[in-house]
């Protein structure tokens, strides 16, 4: 090849990579300001649904303070059933916009609903009582508090109870609702396994139901207390973990004895 053509071929290669170098600057160019566009277009959307938050919040201020002082009058003449709906009524607007400390006023519903007498049948966040058994002189192993860990996992169920028998293993287990309204349901495929055996499935829930079926809990911080029942665990375990089937926590070292 003679040196002119090795000049025009070598010319040609940098003319390609200059104009390659260009438009690979101009695609990051407009890449640049593409998302700049979004950026903004994301902040007017966040302000303007600001201004609208602030603006419901303000129109429904009165209704607010009208449902929860007419909750605390009723409440201090004893009229605990209708200070409950006022409560309730106060409670839905303040999970969309925030008037007082939502914890303090759903600890006020959960305690009017034993003083106003209201007990239903199935599952639902008034019967958190029925729980708790009367009597467990059944089982020949019961522990309340069991020190285990729910390993890697951010969860706010937590493990109340566990009862041993030759017939079943109990757990009871209480979780705090962090949403307005909240669902609480048990995963079929969660179980139980002894360090010397093998898995074990749900038996039947106490207060709760398995999913698809939820129980709905109305306000934010309520808590949902809730019974799972295995079978029973093999004689020789000493522990057990026990896994939601969503992977939403896993208790282990659980002792039996």
């Amino acid at each position: 090849m003679s040196m002119k053509k090795i000049l025009l071929t070598l010319c040609a290669i940098f003319t390609s990579l200059a104009c390659s170098a260009q438009w690979t600057q101009t695609d990051r160019t407009l890449q640049q300001i593409g998302d700049g566009l979004k950026a903004v277009l994301g902040s007017v959307e966040r302000q303007q649904a600001a201004k609208l938050q602030a603006q419901q919040k303000a129109q429904f201020q009165a209704a607010f303070n009208e449902a929860y002082e007419t909750a605390k009058i009723l409440e201090e003449s004893g009229s605990y059933a209708e200070a409950l709906s006022k409560y309730e009524e106060a409670a839905k607007l303040n999970c969309d916009y925030g008037y007082i400390d939502q914890h303090k006023l759903s600890n006020k519903i959960t305690s009017l609903y034993k003083l106003a007498g209201m007990k239903e049948e199935g599952a639902s966040i008034l019967n958190n009582d029925k729980v708790t058994l009367s009597d467990y002189s059944a089982y020949k192993f019961m522990r309340e508090n069991p020190i285990c860990q729910a390993k890697k996992m951010r969860t706010n169920t937590r493990i109340l109870r566990i009862c041993l028998s030759d017939k079943e293993t109990r757990i009871e287990f209480e979780c705090e609702n962090p949403y307005c309204p909240g669902a609480v349901s048990a995963h079929p495929k969660t179980y139980i396994k002894g360090n010397k055996g093998g898995k074990l499935g749900i038996v039947s829930t106490d207060n709760v139901e398995l999913a698809p079926g939820r129980v709905i809990v109305p306000f934010p911080f309520q808590k949902l207390r809730y019974a799972l029942i295995f079978p029973p665990l093999p004689p020789e375990a000493t522990s057990f973990e026990a896994v939601d089937g969503r992977g939403y926590w896993k208790f282990t070292d659980i002792k039996t004895r």
